[in-house]
């Protein structure tokens, strides 16, 4: 008849956890198709590894854990396939799956960590219902082997509780997954939202964006350095220690701030667009008359050159045309008359100092006049 202990060796006590993991691994090795689960350790542990926390192990547990799974000779882990003849004997559950090595060959597995170091995790292992205890009378753990070599019973750590809770360990890992994933995509959107605020803030200020009095959860901001005072409080609850609620309450803050931020930038936006179109529609009118004055006629009817030369042209169409009138002048003023005309149209089309020019034609045709009039 097998003996399968349950309590630890000398003054170590048992513990409740014990008892309930104890309790969790013989009703897992009764069910009929236990052996034929078979676990891979390695993609186990690495889901372990990740539900670390929701387990209650630490990473040099865990470390303790891989150096106690290295002296399991298999990939998977299963549990030995019961004899029908031990079963009608002792209704009790197999052996199950017992490493047994040494301290000081755990600890060089474990990277050389200290004899009290190891012990420690060991039971915090136990107490986390990962492995159980099965220790010898005399706390020795070994083997017994019979005639064919085979282990007919053996005291050592106990692996069957995580082949027991394999399916828990990988949802919980799972979970994890799931809780870093938007945790991270949490930090990315902050770390965007205070971006764009910052950028804003500053493009606020450089351009001289007109401010508009506005509210922020009962505060109320009155320029763009208001603004940035709130954005400083903001971003000074932001912690890599954050859960993700806090993140989602201070992302969502953040958002509602660079959308009150971003309107204000629009609006000015708007009022320009709008200020501009009214620029360019006074614009096209005075064009529109310069262009009707460049069809009535060239010369003095041209509206430039009437307000250039106002005073030249002025004179001679005043004192030629009334004193003698156009046809009655001699056929040289006439032509002198024309040409003047033409000149004073190039002088407008050209550069130099078109006023100069029309004043020296005017005195010209008024020296021809007089002379006209003396004869």
């Amino acid at each position: 008849m097998q003996s399968h202990p349950t309590t630890p060796f000398g003054r170590r006590p048992l513990s409740l956890a014990m008892v309930a993991s104890q309790a969790a691994a013989k009703e897992f090795a009764a069910k009929p198709n236990a052996s034929e689960m078979a676990v891979h350790k390695w993609r186990l542990f690495r889901a372990l590894t990740e539900a670390k926390e929701p387990v209650g192990v630490t990473d040099r547990a865990l470390s303790v854990l891989h150096a106690l799974l290295s002296f399991h000779q298999e990939t998977a882990l299963t549990l030995p396939v019961r004899d029908a003849k031990a079963d009608s004997e002792d209704d009790s559950p197999g052996p199950g799956i017992v490493v047994f090595p040494s301290n000081r060959e755990l600890s060089i597995r474990a990277h050389g960590m200290a004899p009290a170091t190891l012990r420690r995790h060991l039971a915090s292992l136990v107490e986390a219902g990962l492995i159980i205890r099965r220790d010898s009378p005399n706390g020795k753990r070994f083997a017994r082997r019979g005639q064919g070599g085979e282990i007919e019973s053996a005291f050592g750590f106990d692996l069957t509780p995580l082949i027991a809770r394999a399916a828990e360990i990988e949802n919980l890992a799972e979970e994890v997954r799931a809780e870093n994933r938007a945790i991270a995509l949490l930090r990315e959107r902050i770390t965007l939202v205070r971006r764009d605020i910052v950028k804003m803030i500053e493009t606020g200020m450089e351009e001289g964006v007109r401010f508009a009095p506005i509210s922020i959860d009962g505060q109320d901001i009155s320029d763009w350095e208001g603004l940035y005072g709130r954005y400083q409080a903001l971003s000074a609850r932001y912690s890599r220690s954050l859960g993700r609620t806090g993140l989602e309450a201070l992302a969502g803050e953040l958002a509602a701030f660079a959308a009150e931020i971003q309107k204000l930038l629009e609006t000015h936006v708007k009022q320009q667009k709008r200020s501009a179109n009214e620029s360019q529609t006074e614009r096209h009118i005075q064009n529109d008359a310069e262009r009707a004055g460049s069809r009535e006629g060239r010369g003095f009817n041209n509206r430039g050159a009437r307000f250039r030369n106002r005073g030249a042209a002025g004179y001679v169409d005043a004192n030629l045309s009334a004193r003698h009138g156009a046809a009655s002048l001699p056929r040289h003023c006439r032509l002198r008359q024309e040409r003047g005309d033409f000149l004073l149209a190039r002088s407008d089309r050209g550069g130099g100092d078109r006023a100069l020019g029309a004043r020296r034609l005017a005195r010209r045709l008024e020296t021809g006049a007089r002379r006209l009039g003396r004869a």
